[in-house]
């Protein structure tokens, strides 16, 4: 048996297979360009080549990463710039008002503008962004969390995790800028196992509760991480660990006065309200509700009808075509009433028959004399109307609250004013009368507290924290809750600078009070703050330059 081959037809056929994937390889390469389009190419080769191809990929995302960079940086440093003008005329203001050249009204006018420019210097705080990430501060909103300082930046310049440019927190806001004191609170911890740490800042409570073999390490890091969760913490700094085996949890803000309070809770202890001492509500003023009486129609060249308030008279003159009847002549006093910002600030009017009715805005303050005339014919007739009902200076609120000793692991002291909240931190050792000098640092550091109350103790012993309203009539609440702190988790403020003033105590002065004493005081704070944004600006200009450099290196590559 004998089977036929045509051995050249087999070879002839090989041939043109090998051939055809040649071809076939060769126009792969020709249409992609690639010399190496799939690992039968050249297998060590296109390792390579998908290493270059993804670092070329990885520069050119770096390249671009480092030109957004450089815009958000040169947004802050601009938006910066801007708060800069401001503060330049905050100053010149300051200088104005601290001359005896310069009046009381005057020295008011200042107050008032001074207010607005710093209004607007947290306006660029909050707004400054890129991206929708807020740059001048934590975040926009009203709480003060979101005025803590900004997060860091970091900026991945180049192929690498480890190819990161850094640019230092930002606070450039009221709060931030000034002489504020910078707090450092430190918590020292003790490793206990399956034991939960409450720690308590600015009235946010966080925890972390260690396992059956507890390390100050691990515990160092749940709370870190805890309190950086925590979105109303935000703008606080906590520091790393020094070394391992640190029992020290570091927490810093910069704030005016001791705003960041800290307190390691005990977390069986339970939250209770201190006794109240004495309530004494707040009188009501009533407002001066004054009624002149009838006017009647001016007839002749020279007639008059007059109104006076306390120093200012208004006075509606006779004229055939535009003012001869009662309606014309009430018409005429009520405009010049309201376009005077004296008189309308301070009371309203309206018209009552044939006369006027005017109301003093404000309840508390004296009755103001106001009086009425009508000159007809060249006989001047006084028209004084009624009281309706006479202003009564009200009486201030005041409202009187106990305060419990410190408990054997110390005590956590909150009080809340008129919604207001502050908070102090006590050592088992210390007095009552230790407890209310923090707490009243804490309130007087407090803008907001400071510019409507007044706080004394009254009973000389630190027993009793008495509050009084500085605004007559109003009504409020106190309230003083104290809490057990954690024997495990001890806490004390260790480094404090600054004289407790920033821009927002100049910001939120009360009306009058920028005297010649203040304009001096507080030329020191906007030079502080200038400095303070300056050395914000040269972080922004450092980085800046770091990251063009970058940029540039990664071109090259």
């Amino acid at each position: 048996m004998r089977i036929n081959t045509n051995i050249a037809s087999i070879t002839a056929q090989e041939a043109a297979v090998n051939t055809n994937k040649n071809i076939n390889s060769a126009l792969e390469k020709l249409s992609t360009g690639l010399r190496i389009n799939k690992a039968s190419d050249d297998a060590s080769g296109l390792a390579i080549a998908d290493k270059l191809r993804t670092q070329a990929t990885s520069i050119n995302q770096g390249v671009s990463n480092g030109n957004s960079a450089v815009t958000l940086l040169q947004i802050a440093d601009k938006s910066m710039a801007e708060q800069s003008n401001i503060l330049n005329t905050v100053k010149a203001k300051l200088i104005q008002a601290n001359t005896a050249t310069t009046s009381a009204d005057g020295r008011e006018s200042i107050r008032k503008d001074v207010a607005k420019l710093l209004e607007q210097l947290d306006n660029i705080a909050e707004q400054t962004n890129y991206n929708g990430n807020v740059l001048l501060q934590a975040s926009a909103g009203d709480l003060q969390a979101d005025r803590y300082s900004s997060a860091d930046l970091s900026f991945q310049i180049g192929e690498s995790e480890n190819d990161l440019i850094f640019n230092t927190a930002i606070q450039s806001n009221t709060a931030g800028l000034g002489l504020a004191e910078k707090e450092e609170n430190l918590v020292t911890l003790t490793a206990v196992n399956s034991h939960e740490y409450k720690v308590k800042i600015d009235g946010n409570t966080v925890s972390y509760t260690s396992d059956s073999t507890a390390t100050a390490d691990e515990i160092h890091a749940g709370l870190k991480a805890a309190i950086e969760a925590n979105p109303n913490l935000s703008g606080l700094k906590v520091a790393e660990q020094k070394f391992s085996g640190d029992t020290g949890l570091v927490l810093s803000a910069k704030l005016a006065g001791n705003t960041l309070n800290v307190a390691g809770l005990d977390a069986t202890a339970t939250t209770a309200a201190a006794n109240t001492a004495t309530d004494i509500p707040a009188t009501a003023g009533v407002a001066q509700d004054w009624s002149t009486g009838d006017y009647v129609d001016m007839t002749t060249s020279g007639d008059t009808s007059t109104l006076t308030v306390g120093s200012i008279t208004l006075t509606s003159v006779y004229d055939a075509s535009t003012n001869n009847t009662i309606a014309k002549t009430q018409a005429d006093l009520i405009s010049q009433f309201e376009a005077n910002e004296n008189l309308n600030s301070n009371f309203t009017i309206a018209i009552a028959g044939s006369g006027l009715q005017v109301v003093e805005r404000d309840p508390n303050i004296a009755a103001t004399t106001i009086t009425a005339n009508s000159t007809v014919g060249g006989t001047p007739t006084a028209i004084n109307g009624s009281v309706n009902t006479a202003g009564v200076t009200g009486i201030a609120a005041v409202e009187q609250k106990t305060m419990a000793a410190a408990g054997a692991a110390g005590t956590l002291y909150e009080l809340s004013i008129g919604g207001e909240n502050i908070s102090y931190s006590a050592k088992a050792s210390e007095s009552a009368a230790d407890v209310f000098a923090g707490l009243q640092k804490a309130f007087e550091a407090n803008s907001e507290l400071a510019s409507k109350y007044t706080v004394q103790d009254s009973a000389s012993d630190g027993s009793v924290f008495q509050v009084t309203a500085i605004t007559k009539g109003i009504a409020f609440e106190t309230n003083i809750l104290s809490t057990n702190l954690d024997s495990k988790a001890t806490n004390e403020i260790t480094k404090a600078t600054g004289d407790g003033k920033n821009l927002d105590a100049l910001k939120n002065l009360a009306s009058g009070a920028l005297g010649i004493k203040e304009a001096d005081a507080f030329q020191d704070v906007v030079d502080d703050a200038i400095t303070d944004l300056n050395t914000y600006r040269g972080d922004i200009g450092s980085t800046q330059n770091q990251v063009e450099s970058a940029v540039r290196n990664l071109m090259t590559q």
